[in-house]
């Protein structure tokens, strides 16, 4: 393997096959860029091929910043490729996701993945990480990634439009013009709804007056089947094996409603698969069936639109209006499959799935495309601890009797993956329900114990699950080494425990902690914590010690002083910690788990000297607390966050040494100043 070692850190040249496909085994790859759900982001359009399939970059300073080091890092790569005579990645080691650099015809090096392999005209398709498209080259242009490569995040977002509906509620559809929306630049953002099968579902949003276009999130609690999308090689683009959802109608994200009792309607029970949960489908808003029922009333003044409308295309996916019935009754529902001129589809207001002739398909309205589903697929929370295999047909038809066609109560536990198994599985609401007529629970009526929801909201009760508590703390850090950024010390422990808020996620720690103690104030039944139960590393809901300040932040719980009955924790999103007891604190529900923790915590680059006393510098480093117009970069080495902060324009760190060289030294090197960022992007 060649080793290349600059000042800071060493970089590693892979260009042994079976160590690159060791590496890659074990997770090594190019990372995605964190991003924030439902923040607003500027971007640039890099290419489109339609509403489904388009690619975006991030128009801010941190794509600048990246963009600018994966020039250089390119550059290095490329002078690293020449000294140590690098060959070409043998093709029979290339795998699909495998990282790999691609020399373009002009000599540039690119960051890309390996989509597919030709191994008879040895070609192979790309995907190109930073520019968002995907390409064929020749194999012998394909070249082993250097570590250095594989630390920065991929500038590309791929993503899909999920529902378009007319900017400031116009009544009137027109024809969407995607070229207009995608040509926007002006003042032009998009905004995650989702992250997840590897594809971004995005608001895109724009002032431009002639496109008026307003994207609405999409966020895929109903059945989405995943279908595999097979470009043409021809023009240039192959299986990506990126994994599409049918489905053109909007859907609620019922996180916002978790823990309200809400009035449903029962439509459908089946189960999920052979030996799988039985499903339930519920209408959660009854607005959306009169909303519904009102514009077909209305189509049915316009017999010569019905008549007129049988001619069109009808492709797997599609939305469209279905006869069905003795009497003829016309329903929403989208094509799952087809076969001649007959059609599977899926009554998109009640869940079932029926055959249907081609005769009995008609061309569906917009207005009513922009209507979400009303029927979302839920599973009973009672069911959940019973193995599926035991959740018999019997229990499904005693179900069946008790939910289709009948109101009932429901209350919305939590919402996410089934089991945590199939990743490519949309996510779930997750409920109890008790009978509009008795109030009876469905517990006492199919005699299964009593579900205790509060476990629910948390998943594992106290803890949330070990990939969301990995998330607020783990890696795939938000920032980035060499870049400087603007912040404040939160709070001191010691040199190596600094904790920092940067420039910005003050604001957004601030939103998630409002919309968490929003949350407390509607969970009426939220149960005590058990104090057996509470140890380190465990994450909850706490209080400071503060007459003034009664909300709840997130946190986690670091000692535990059993004479005093108190906890010491540390507030996530801003560093600072206190001692509480346990009656101020509460279970922490997994759905705050998805953003991380806002606050950074970073060790100072200092080692102290033998005869040091490192109590001594307590002092000078505690008055970090109070010093104004700091900037930070980090710099990850063996996992720490190292951080150089600057006061002004002078290196804190570096004064330390230089007062005290008796007593101190510095721990990593830094011969340069970080690298400023530019607010222009800086174009390769």
């Amino acid at each position: 393997m060649a080793v290349k070692v600059n000042p800071i850190c060493a970089t590693y040249l892979l260009d042994n096959p079976k160590e690159l496909l060791e590496c890659f085994s074990q997770g090594w790859t190019y990372p995605n860029r964190p991003i924030l759900i439902n923040k607003k982001y500027p971007y640039k359009l890099l290419y489109a091929i339609s509403p489904d399939d388009f690619a975006l970059q991030i128009n801010d300073r941190i794509s600048s910043a990246i963009q600018y080091q994966v020039k250089e890092a390119c550059k290095r790569h490329k002078q690293n490729v020449k000294m140590y005579r690098v060959k070409p990645i043998d093709i029979a080691f290339l795998v699909d996701m495998l990282p790999v650099v691609v020399r373009d015809q002009h000599g540039k090096y690119h960051r890309a993945e390996i989509n597919s392999i030709n191994t008879e005209k040895k070609n192979v398709c790309v995907h190109f990480v930073d520019l968002g498209e995907d390409g064929w080259v020749a194999a012998t242009t394909v070249y082993p990634p250097s570590t250095d490569l594989l630390r920065y995040p991929k500038l590309a977002l791929l993503c899909r439009l999920a529902q378009v509906v007319p900017f400031g509620r116009m009544k009137k559809w027109r024809k969407y013009d995607y070229a207009k929306l995608f040509d926007a630049k002006k003042s032009s953002y998009f905004s995650i709804s989702i992250v997840d099968r590897g594809v971004h579902q995005v608001y895109l949003e724009c002032d431009k007056q002639d496109i008026g276009y307003k994207m609405v999130m999409n966020l895929g609690l109903a059945d989405y089947v995943p279908l595999i999308c097979e470009y043409n090689n021809n023009d240039g683009y192959a299986n990506r094996a990126a994994k599409k959802m049918l489905g053109k109608y909007p859907r609620y994200d019922f996180c916002d409603w978790i823990g309200q009792q809400l009035a449903a309607f029962g439509t459908l029970v089946r189960r999920v698969g052979k030996n799988g949960h039985i499903k339930i489908h519920l209408q959660l808003d009854s607005n959306i069936m009169q909303v519904v029922n009102d514009m077909l009333d209305q189509l049915e003044k316009f017999p010569d639109y019905l008549k007129n409308s049988r001619d069109f295309a009808k492709e797997v996916g599609d939305a469209v209006l279905v006869r069905h019935g003795a009497d003829k009754t016309k329903y929403r529902a989208t094509i799952f499959q087809k076969s001649g001129s007959e059609y599977l589809v899926k009554l998109v207001d009640y869940g079932d799935f029926i055959n249907v002739n081609e005769n009995d398909l008609l061309l569906i309205p917009r207005m009513l495309v922009s209507v979400p589903e009303a029927a979302t697929p839920c599973y009973l929370a009672e069911l959940l601890a019973i193995n599926p295999t035991k959740q018999t047909d019997k229990l499904a038809d005693m179900l069946n009797e008790l939910i289709t066609e009948k109101d009932l109560y429901c209350r919305i536990g939590f919402v996410d993956y089934i089991d945590r198994q199939d990743p490519w599985d949309a996510r779930k609401c997750i409920v109890t329900l008790e009978r509009e007529e008795d109030g009876k629970p469905f517990s006492e009526i199919l005699q299964v114990p009593k579900v205790n929801l509060s476990q629910s909201y948390t998943h594992r009760f106290p803890r949330v699950s070990e990939s969301l508590a990995a998330m607020l703390l783990g890696s795939d850090s938000a920032y980035f080494p060499g870049v400087r950024y603007k912040g404040f010390v939160s709070c001191v422990v010691d040199h190596e425990s600094v904790w920092l808020q940067l420039e910005g996620d003050d604001i957004r720690a601030e939103e998630l902690t409002v919309e968490l103690n929003d949350f407390y104030s509607k969970w009426s039944d939220c149960l005590k914590l058990d104090s057996d139960a509470l140890v380190p590393g465990i994450y909850v809901g706490a209080q400071q010690n503060d007459e003034d300040d009664t909300r709840f932040y997130r946190a986690l719980i670091t000692e535990i002083f059993p004479d005093m009955k108190k906890y010491k924790v540390i507030f996530l999103d801003y560093g600072n910690n206190d001692v509480v007891p346990i009656g101020m604190m509460k279970p922490l529900p997994a759905y705050f788990c998805k953003d991380k923790c806002f606050a950074i915590q970073i060790a100072l680059p200092l080692e102290f000297l033998p005869e040091a006393n490192p109590d001594t510098f307590l002092e000078w480093i505690a008055c970090l607390n109070n010093a104004e117009d700091l900037s930070v970069y980090i710099q990850d080495v063996d996992g720490i966050n190292f951080g150089w902060i600057f006061s002004k324009e002078t290196s804190i760190a570096h004064d330390v040494v230089r007062n005290n060289t008796h007593l101190v030294k510095l721990k990593i090197p830094c011969e340069k100043l970080p690298f400023e960022v530019e607010p222009q992007l800086l174009e390769f």
